[in-house]
């Protein structure tokens, strides 16, 4: 599938979803603003490629990871809950950027279903890391 087919596959699905968002082409990029239960945007983006699209949220730097969280358990736990949290993993970035993301094929993509439990889940997963993972 082309690039811009799956571009204008996503833009239709956040229409249908009524998600306010920007589009980067060049990043090949969707900025969308979900508002929580707290009415706060919560920041989610949304690439693809011709053979993928990924949903992600950026959830802190590394270095902002409170100091009384023991690292190790911490890093631990970010490995241990990949299998736990509705497909969404987390993984970091080389500039320490912690993520919840979830990766799905573009022909998967096409369905409106799947592409909202894929954000779905990465809300998931982001609510979980708060909630849970930093009380360590």
């Amino acid at each position: 599938m082309e690039t811009l087919q799956i571009r204008k596959v996503i833009e239709q699905h956040l229409d249908s979803l009524k998600l306010e968002y920007k589009h980067d082409p060049e990043r090949r990029l969707f900025y969308v603003n979900i508002i929580g239960k707290d009415r706060k945007k919560l920041p989610i983006m949304v690439s693809y490629s011709k053979n993928w699209v990924k949903v992600f949220i950026y959830l802190m730097n590394e270095k902002k990871v409170p100091e009384y969280v023991d690292r190790a358990i911490f890093y631990r736990l970010l490995l241990e809950e990949n299998f736990y949290t509705s497909g969404a993993t987390y993984s970091m970035t080389e500039n320490g950027s912690i993520l919840a993301e979830k990766e799905i094929d573009t022909m998967s993509a096409l369905d409106l279903r799947i592409f909202r439990n894929c954000i779905r889940a990465v809300l998931y997963a982001a609510r979980y890391f708060y909630k849970e993972i930093l009380k360590i």
